[in-house]
């Protein structure tokens, strides 16, 4: 009997699409495609190239996995088909802004002391990320930056809660139990985030979001608001604060100070929201395990 809407598929098809997809799409691009000299490129011209192929990358995971688990297309609509009310939206945008604040805190909890004994590995890390946004005095590239707001605002939320809380969550549930299924897939989520303990810790969430609601639209929501958020702070910075210089250890030090104000005030209101809506977690997590709605389905 299946609990879980996909959890038949199996997990190693997902991430071999998922790592296959991420890895050898860029290079074979790069590779076989490009019939110029990347160095030659503008630095317009570079950003706008690399939007492009990680926007290309997400929609060829997803038509993978159709092509891969056609016959659970039932199932694919069975996570969809529980459609918010819109005082659950309002929730999930507030859980958005509650993240983000707590991701910044949990960047510099995880990062800075890493800063202070491994920087050139914080660098390559999480400082050396590509850009979302770009411009500069040649040009706005609208190509580029379209192909960014569409990777972060509608591929990554929609692909990625398929894949870590549609496909991996239920499978490994079945397999392992809730629990470890949760963990396991915030553990491959995290990797390939650069904040690696903020990453974790809002895939859990999503997660137990998931479990709660019995659809994937909440996940998906709270994560594409989360990264509107992250873009306009990304575009706020850029326009007013850092520019396009590169950021240096000494500059992320510099900001510890924000990282704690984020700490003090993220971190006690994730808690509260999880308390309020997840807690106690064992009831939650035995009504996903077997295939049931959580009581109490109103998010505060």
């Amino acid at each position: 009997m299946i609990n879980n809407p996909l959890d038949q598929v199996r997990s190693t098809l997902v991430i071999m699409i998922l790592f296959g997809v991420i890895f050898f799409l860029p290079l074979f691009i790069y590779q076989f495609l490009l019939v110029f000299d990347a160095a030659t490129l503008s630095a317009g011209a570079a950003f706008t190239f690399e939007s492009l192929v990680w926007a290309l990358s997400y929609p060829v995971i997803a038509w993978f996995l159709w092509l891969g688990t056609a016959p659970r297309q039932d199932e694919l609509a069975d996570i969809v088909m529980n459609i918010p009310e819109p005082a659950e939206i309002r929730s999930y945008i507030r859980l958005s802004i509650i993240l983000i604040i707590s991701s910044i805190g949990f960047t510099y909890l995880l990062f800075y002391p890493l800063s202070l004994v491994a920087p050139d590995m914080v660098y390559s890390w999480l400082l050396d990320s590509p850009y979302l946004l770009y411009w500069d005095d040649q040009g706005i590239y609208l190509l580029g930056n379209l192909a960014g707001l569409l990777l972060a605002i509608v591929f990554a939320p929609v692909v990625e809660e398929y894949l870590f809380r549609g496909y991996l969550l239920n499978r490994w549930t079945l397999r392992f139990g809730p629990l470890p299924a949760m963990l396991l897939s915030a553990l491959i989520f995290a990797i390939l985030h650069p904040d690696v303990l903020g990453a974790f810790v809002f895939s859990i969430v999503m997660s137990l979001l998931y479990m709660k609601t019995r659809t994937l639209l909440a996940p998906i929501i709270v994560h594409a608001a989360n990264n509107v958020f992250a873009v306009l702070m990304e575009w706020i910075d850029r326009s007013l604060f850092t520019g396009f210089e590169q950021v240096t250890i000494s500059d992320f030090q510099d900001y510890l100070w924000l990282g704690m104000l984020c700490m003090l005030i993220g971190f006690p209101w994730l808690w509260l929201y999880v308390k309020r809506n997840f807690l106690p977690i064992q009831p939650l997590l035995l009504a996903h395990q077997q295939g049931e709605k959580a009581g109490n389905d109103y998010l505060a």
